[in-house]
Protein backbone atom coordinates (compact mmCIF):
# COMPACT_ATOMS: atom_id res chain seq x y z
CA UNK A 1 0.00 0.00 0.00
CA UNK A 2 1.48 3.39 -1.09
CA UNK A 3 1.53 5.92 2.04
CA UNK A 4 -0.19 8.98 1.53
CA UNK A 5 -0.18 10.72 5.29
CA UNK A 6 2.40 11.46 7.65
CA UNK A 7 2.59 12.29 11.19
CA UNK A 8 5.31 13.83 12.67
CA UNK A 9 5.95 13.43 16.31
CA UNK A 10 8.24 15.16 18.63
CA UNK A 11 8.64 16.68 22.20
CA UNK A 12 7.75 20.26 21.97
CA UNK A 13 5.76 22.12 18.34
CA UNK A 14 6.97 25.19 17.50
CA UNK A 15 9.38 25.55 20.35
CA UNK A 16 13.20 26.77 19.40
CA UNK A 17 16.14 24.99 17.94
CA UNK A 18 16.97 22.55 14.94
CA UNK A 19 14.71 19.99 15.62
CA UNK A 20 11.50 22.52 14.96
CA UNK A 21 13.41 23.89 12.35
CA UNK A 22 13.63 20.32 10.58
CA UNK A 23 10.67 19.21 11.07
CA UNK A 24 9.09 22.33 9.83
CA UNK A 25 10.89 21.96 6.68
CA UNK A 26 9.48 18.16 6.69
CA UNK A 27 6.08 19.13 6.49
CA UNK A 28 6.63 21.77 3.91
CA UNK A 29 8.38 19.64 1.29
CA UNK A 30 5.79 16.59 2.18
CA UNK A 31 2.94 18.78 2.01
CA UNK A 32 4.30 20.05 -1.15
CA UNK A 33 4.15 15.92 -2.78
CA UNK A 34 0.26 15.75 -2.05
CA UNK A 35 0.85 14.31 1.23
CA UNK A 36 -1.05 14.81 4.64
CA UNK A 37 0.23 16.08 7.28
CA UNK A 38 -0.50 15.88 10.82
CA UNK A 39 1.07 16.07 14.21
CA UNK A 40 2.02 14.78 17.50
CA UNK A 41 3.60 16.20 20.73
CA UNK A 42 4.32 15.02 23.66
CA UNK A 43 4.69 18.35 25.32
CA UNK A 44 2.28 21.67 24.68
CA UNK A 45 1.74 23.21 21.00
CA UNK A 46 3.50 26.82 20.87
CA UNK A 47 2.94 29.08 17.77
CA UNK A 48 1.55 29.03 14.24
CA UNK A 49 2.69 25.51 12.45
CA UNK A 50 3.55 26.41 8.64
CA UNK A 51 1.67 23.64 7.32
CA UNK A 52 -1.51 23.47 9.13
CA UNK A 53 -2.64 19.98 10.67
CA UNK A 54 -3.94 18.09 13.26
CA UNK A 55 -2.42 18.18 16.41
CA UNK A 56 -2.46 15.33 18.82
CA UNK A 57 -0.95 15.97 22.46
CA UNK A 58 0.20 13.30 24.27
CA UNK A 59 0.25 14.39 27.74
CA UNK A 60 -2.29 17.47 28.28
CA UNK A 61 -3.00 19.65 31.41
CA UNK A 62 1.02 18.13 32.58
CA UNK A 63 1.73 21.90 33.85
CA UNK A 64 -0.88 20.95 36.91
CA UNK A 65 0.55 17.41 37.34
CA UNK A 66 3.69 16.36 39.02
CA UNK A 67 5.16 15.49 36.43
CA UNK A 68 5.93 19.19 35.93
CA UNK A 69 9.23 20.39 37.70
CA UNK A 70 7.98 23.78 39.14
CA UNK A 71 5.07 21.81 41.24
CA UNK A 72 8.09 20.19 43.52
CA UNK A 73 9.71 23.52 43.55
CA UNK A 74 6.54 25.64 44.54
CA UNK A 75 4.59 22.55 46.68
CA UNK A 76 2.27 25.26 47.90
CA UNK A 77 1.62 25.67 51.50
CA UNK A 78 2.49 22.70 53.79
CA UNK A 79 3.09 21.01 50.75
CA UNK A 80 -0.84 20.75 50.50
CA UNK A 81 -0.68 21.33 46.25
CA UNK A 82 2.02 19.01 46.27
CA UNK A 83 -0.02 16.18 48.00
CA UNK A 84 -2.92 16.55 45.67
CA UNK A 85 -1.29 16.86 42.79
CA UNK A 86 0.53 13.08 43.98
CA UNK A 87 -3.15 11.49 44.35
CA UNK A 88 -4.05 12.88 40.95
CA UNK A 89 -0.73 13.02 38.64
CA UNK A 90 -1.27 8.80 38.18
CA UNK A 91 -4.65 8.65 37.18
CA UNK A 92 -4.02 11.63 34.82
CA UNK A 93 -0.96 9.42 33.36
CA UNK A 94 -3.18 6.44 33.15
CA UNK A 95 -6.01 8.21 31.31
CA UNK A 96 -3.44 10.03 28.60
CA UNK A 97 -1.72 6.77 28.02
CA UNK A 98 -5.36 5.03 27.11
CA UNK A 99 -6.21 8.07 24.82
CA UNK A 100 -2.90 7.41 23.21
CA UNK A 101 -3.95 4.03 22.74
CA UNK A 102 -7.44 4.78 21.01
CA UNK A 103 -5.75 7.59 19.13
CA UNK A 104 -2.72 5.14 17.38
CA UNK A 105 -5.13 2.21 17.31
CA UNK A 106 -7.07 4.55 14.23
CA UNK A 107 -3.38 5.10 12.21
CA UNK A 108 -2.98 2.17 9.77
CA UNK A 109 -1.06 1.44 6.78
CA UNK A 110 -1.21 4.06 4.45
CA UNK A 111 1.00 6.55 7.36
CA UNK A 112 4.17 6.84 8.47
CA UNK A 113 4.86 7.79 11.71
CA UNK A 114 7.91 9.62 11.76
CA UNK A 115 9.76 9.82 15.60
CA UNK A 116 12.52 12.28 15.68
CA UNK A 117 13.16 12.12 19.40
CA UNK A 118 14.38 9.40 21.87
CA UNK A 119 11.53 9.98 24.36
CA UNK A 120 8.98 10.29 21.44
CA UNK A 121 10.46 7.17 19.84
CA UNK A 122 9.91 5.29 23.72
CA UNK A 123 6.20 6.48 24.03
CA UNK A 124 5.35 4.84 20.39
CA UNK A 125 7.67 1.62 21.55
CA UNK A 126 5.61 1.79 24.88
CA UNK A 127 2.52 1.56 23.17
CA UNK A 128 3.71 -1.63 21.02
CA UNK A 129 4.32 -3.49 23.87
CA UNK A 130 0.39 -2.21 25.44
CA UNK A 131 -0.11 -4.23 22.41
CA UNK A 132 -1.81 -0.48 20.47
CA UNK A 133 -1.99 -2.54 17.16
CA UNK A 134 -2.38 -6.04 17.98
CA UNK A 135 -5.32 -6.72 16.19
CA UNK A 136 -4.91 -5.28 13.06
CA UNK A 137 -2.03 -7.46 12.78
CA UNK A 138 0.65 -6.53 9.68
CA UNK A 139 -1.72 -3.20 8.83
CA UNK A 140 0.36 -0.91 10.92
CA UNK A 141 1.86 2.67 10.52
CA UNK A 142 5.20 2.78 8.77
CA UNK A 143 7.33 3.82 12.11
CA UNK A 144 10.27 5.69 11.25
CA UNK A 145 12.66 6.75 14.19
CA UNK A 146 15.54 9.37 13.48
CA UNK A 147 17.84 10.76 16.07
CA UNK A 148 18.37 14.37 15.69
CA UNK A 149 21.42 14.71 18.24
CA UNK A 150 25.06 14.20 18.74
CA UNK A 151 26.65 10.34 19.61
CA UNK A 152 27.54 12.01 22.51
CA UNK A 153 23.78 12.63 24.01
CA UNK A 154 22.72 9.03 22.75
CA UNK A 155 25.03 7.39 24.59
CA UNK A 156 23.39 8.46 27.82
CA UNK A 157 20.25 6.32 27.03
CA UNK A 158 21.74 2.70 27.05
CA UNK A 159 18.28 0.91 26.38
CA UNK A 160 18.14 2.85 23.00
CA UNK A 161 18.87 -0.58 21.53
CA UNK A 162 15.25 -2.21 22.97
CA UNK A 163 13.71 1.30 21.91
CA UNK A 164 14.44 1.07 18.38
CA UNK A 165 13.85 -2.51 17.96
CA UNK A 166 9.98 -2.01 16.50
CA UNK A 167 11.09 0.84 14.44
CA UNK A 168 11.09 -0.25 10.57
CA UNK A 169 13.85 2.21 10.03
CA UNK A 170 16.06 4.13 11.71
CA UNK A 171 17.83 6.98 10.46
CA UNK A 172 20.72 9.72 11.18
CA UNK A 173 21.35 12.68 9.79
CA UNK A 174 25.35 12.50 8.49
CA UNK A 175 26.81 9.16 7.11
CA UNK A 176 29.86 8.90 10.31
CA UNK A 177 25.90 8.95 12.77
CA UNK A 178 25.00 6.13 10.70
CA UNK A 179 28.02 4.05 10.62
CA UNK A 180 28.28 4.72 14.25
CA UNK A 181 24.75 4.43 15.20
CA UNK A 182 24.39 1.00 13.20
CA UNK A 183 26.88 -0.31 15.59
CA UNK A 184 25.01 0.83 18.42
CA UNK A 185 21.82 -0.40 17.89
CA UNK A 186 22.59 -3.59 16.00
CA UNK A 187 20.47 -3.13 13.19
CA UNK A 188 20.57 -0.91 9.64
CA UNK A 189 20.80 2.60 9.58
CA UNK A 190 19.47 5.08 6.57
CA UNK A 191 21.27 8.38 6.40
CA UNK A 192 18.66 11.10 5.76
CA UNK A 193 19.92 14.74 6.79
CA UNK A 194 17.80 17.56 7.62
CA UNK A 195 16.17 19.85 4.94
CA UNK A 196 17.20 23.74 4.37
CA UNK A 197 14.69 25.74 2.03
CA UNK A 198 16.43 27.06 -0.73
CA UNK A 199 16.08 30.80 -1.10
CA UNK A 200 18.87 33.81 -3.13
CA UNK A 201 19.71 36.83 -2.03
CA UNK A 202 18.91 40.00 -3.51
CA UNK A 203 22.26 41.01 -5.17
CA UNK A 204 23.58 43.05 -2.64
CA UNK A 205 27.51 43.87 -1.65
CA UNK A 206 29.39 41.99 0.64
CA UNK A 207 29.82 43.76 3.94
CA UNK A 208 32.42 42.45 6.85
CA UNK A 209 29.42 41.20 8.61
CA UNK A 210 29.51 38.06 10.32
CA UNK A 211 25.66 36.29 11.07
CA UNK A 212 25.06 33.68 13.03
CA UNK A 213 21.77 32.21 13.39
CA UNK A 214 21.60 30.24 16.87
CA UNK A 215 19.71 29.80 20.55
CA UNK A 216 21.23 31.86 23.03
CA UNK A 217 22.31 28.94 25.30
CA UNK A 218 25.21 27.93 26.88
CA UNK A 219 26.21 25.24 24.60
CA UNK A 220 26.37 27.27 21.52
CA UNK A 221 29.19 28.36 22.82
CA UNK A 222 28.50 31.80 21.86
CA UNK A 223 30.81 33.61 24.56
CA UNK A 224 33.70 31.77 22.97
CA UNK A 225 33.10 33.25 19.40
CA UNK A 226 32.81 36.63 20.81
CA UNK A 227 35.82 36.57 22.88
CA UNK A 228 37.52 35.20 20.00
CA UNK A 229 36.02 38.18 17.61
CA UNK A 230 37.87 40.27 20.19
CA UNK A 231 40.83 38.49 19.89
CA UNK A 232 41.59 39.45 16.36
CA UNK A 233 40.27 42.75 16.54
CA UNK A 234 43.68 44.62 15.63
CA UNK A 235 44.81 41.45 13.77
CA UNK A 236 42.65 42.49 10.68
CA UNK A 237 42.74 44.84 8.14
CA UNK A 238 39.45 45.69 8.30
CA UNK A 239 36.56 46.27 10.34
CA UNK A 240 34.21 43.67 11.33
CA UNK A 241 30.65 43.24 13.03
CA UNK A 242 29.46 40.05 14.11
CA UNK A 243 25.66 39.58 14.25
CA UNK A 244 24.22 37.22 16.17
CA UNK A 245 20.27 36.64 15.59
CA UNK A 246 18.10 34.33 18.39
CA UNK A 247 17.04 34.14 21.31
CA UNK A 248 18.10 32.15 24.80
CA UNK A 249 18.71 31.83 28.44
CA UNK A 250 22.02 33.04 28.02
CA UNK A 251 21.53 36.58 26.26
CA UNK A 252 22.38 38.66 29.35
CA UNK A 253 25.82 37.09 30.40
CA UNK A 254 26.49 37.86 26.87
CA UNK A 255 25.15 41.15 26.57
CA UNK A 256 27.19 41.39 29.68
CA UNK A 257 30.33 39.60 27.94
CA UNK A 258 30.16 42.34 24.99
CA UNK A 259 29.96 45.22 26.93
CA UNK A 260 33.19 43.82 29.30
CA UNK A 261 34.86 43.77 26.11
CA UNK A 262 34.04 47.04 25.14
CA UNK A 263 32.35 45.35 21.46
CA UNK A 264 28.59 46.86 21.60
CA UNK A 265 29.51 49.01 18.41
CA UNK A 266 30.68 45.69 16.67
CA UNK A 267 28.50 42.76 17.94
CA UNK A 268 24.59 43.02 18.35
CA UNK A 269 22.23 40.44 19.06
CA UNK A 270 19.22 42.04 17.55
CA UNK A 271 17.05 38.93 18.57
CA UNK A 272 15.21 35.69 16.71
CA UNK A 273 14.71 36.80 12.70
CA UNK A 274 13.12 33.96 10.71
CA UNK A 275 13.36 35.56 7.58
CA UNK A 276 16.68 34.21 5.82
CA UNK A 277 16.80 36.60 3.10
CA UNK A 278 17.13 39.10 5.54
CA UNK A 279 19.24 37.61 7.60
CA UNK A 280 22.11 37.10 5.74
CA UNK A 281 21.61 39.85 3.32
CA UNK A 282 25.17 41.50 3.06
CA UNK A 283 26.81 38.81 4.88
CA UNK A 284 30.43 37.93 4.23
CA UNK A 285 30.65 34.35 6.62
CA UNK A 286 28.65 32.69 9.50
CA UNK A 287 29.85 30.53 12.52
CA UNK A 288 28.89 27.68 14.49
CA UNK A 289 31.01 26.76 17.44
CA UNK A 290 28.95 24.86 19.55
CA UNK A 291 30.81 21.30 21.31
CA UNK A 292 27.69 19.14 19.52
CA UNK A 293 25.41 19.67 16.79
CA UNK A 294 23.35 16.77 15.42
CA UNK A 295 23.62 18.43 12.21
CA UNK A 296 23.91 22.44 12.38
CA UNK A 297 21.44 23.69 10.05
CA UNK A 298 22.12 26.83 10.40
CA UNK A 299 25.63 26.91 8.74
CA UNK A 300 23.45 24.79 5.51
CA UNK A 301 21.33 27.64 5.07
CA UNK A 302 24.26 29.53 5.61
CA UNK A 303 25.89 27.85 2.20
CA UNK A 304 22.55 28.04 0.87
CA UNK A 305 22.86 32.01 0.50
CA UNK A 306 26.72 31.54 -0.37
CA UNK A 307 27.67 32.41 3.17
CA UNK A 308 31.05 30.09 3.91
CA UNK A 309 30.99 29.49 7.68
CA UNK A 310 33.66 28.80 10.60
CA UNK A 311 33.06 25.56 12.15
CA UNK A 312 34.56 23.57 15.47
CA UNK A 313 34.79 19.84 14.80
CA UNK A 314 30.92 19.63 16.44
CA UNK A 315 29.21 17.29 14.30
CA UNK A 316 30.06 14.76 11.22
CA UNK A 317 27.99 17.03 8.81
CA UNK A 318 29.68 20.56 9.97
CA UNK A 319 32.96 19.03 9.26
CA UNK A 320 31.65 17.77 5.91
CA UNK A 321 30.00 21.28 5.04
CA UNK A 322 33.54 22.93 6.20
CA UNK A 323 35.65 20.84 4.00
CA UNK A 324 33.23 21.25 0.65
CA UNK A 325 33.01 24.90 1.23
CA UNK A 326 34.33 26.80 4.93
CA UNK A 327 37.19 26.92 7.56
CA UNK A 328 37.19 24.14 10.62
CA UNK A 329 38.79 25.05 13.47
CA UNK A 330 41.36 23.25 14.77
CA UNK A 331 39.39 22.55 18.52
CA UNK A 332 36.76 24.32 20.34
CA UNK A 333 39.29 26.65 22.43
CA UNK A 334 38.79 30.63 21.68
CA UNK A 335 42.04 30.57 20.39
CA UNK A 336 41.18 27.82 17.58
CA UNK A 337 38.51 29.98 16.69
CA UNK A 338 39.82 32.95 16.63
CA UNK A 339 42.74 31.64 14.17
CA UNK A 340 39.96 29.99 11.71
CA UNK A 341 38.28 33.70 11.77
CA UNK A 342 41.31 35.28 11.31
CA UNK A 343 42.11 32.84 8.34
CA UNK A 344 38.47 33.79 6.91
CA UNK A 345 38.15 37.39 7.30
CA UNK A 346 41.85 37.58 5.46
CA UNK A 347 40.71 35.18 2.57
CA UNK A 348 41.05 36.56 -0.40
CA UNK A 349 39.31 33.41 -1.99
CA UNK A 350 36.58 34.28 0.33
CA UNK A 351 33.54 34.29 -1.97
CA UNK A 352 34.71 30.89 -4.06
CA UNK A 353 34.92 29.44 -0.63
CA UNK A 354 31.03 30.57 -0.18
CA UNK A 355 30.34 29.54 -4.09
CA UNK A 356 31.38 26.02 -3.92
CA UNK A 357 29.13 25.73 -0.21
CA UNK A 358 26.70 26.71 -2.11
CA UNK A 359 26.92 23.91 -4.79
CA UNK A 360 27.33 21.34 -2.06
CA UNK A 361 24.39 22.82 0.46
CA UNK A 362 21.65 21.82 -2.84
CA UNK A 363 22.13 18.27 -2.02
CA UNK A 364 19.80 19.37 1.45
CA UNK A 365 17.63 21.66 -0.55
CA UNK A 366 13.48 20.26 0.81
CA UNK A 367 13.29 19.47 -2.69
CA UNK A 368 16.10 16.78 -2.48
CA UNK A 369 15.91 15.52 0.62
CA UNK A 370 11.73 15.05 0.30
CA UNK A 371 12.85 12.89 -2.90
CA UNK A 372 14.91 10.44 -0.70
CA UNK A 373 12.21 10.41 1.92
CA UNK A 374 9.90 9.73 -0.62
CA UNK A 375 12.26 6.87 -2.00
CA UNK A 376 12.63 5.41 1.38
CA UNK A 377 8.44 4.93 1.86
CA UNK A 378 8.83 3.31 -1.20
CA UNK A 379 11.27 1.08 -0.57
CA UNK A 380 9.44 0.21 2.86
CA UNK A 381 6.41 -0.62 1.39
Amino acid sequence: MSLDKVVLFTSDLGGLGGTTSALNEMARGFNGRGLSVSYMTLGREVGQLPVPGEVFQVFPGQAYTTDNPLVKRFPGPGGIKLKALSLYTPAWRKYCLKRLDRHLAKIGPDTAIIALKYNTQKCLTEAIGRGVWAANGAKRPLLVYQNHASMQWMRHFPDYPQVAAPADVFTCLADPYTRETAQILGRQVVTMPNSVRSFELPTAPKTNKIVVLSRLDEAKHLDRLIQAFAQVQGQVKESWQLVIYGEGPSRESLEALIADLHLSDRVSLPGSCYDLTKAFSGASLSALVSGNEGQGLNVVEAAMAGVPSVVTPCSPGAIELAEHGGYLAGGFAVDDIAQALRQAMCDDEREAVGLRAQTYAQRFSTAAVTDNWLELFARLT
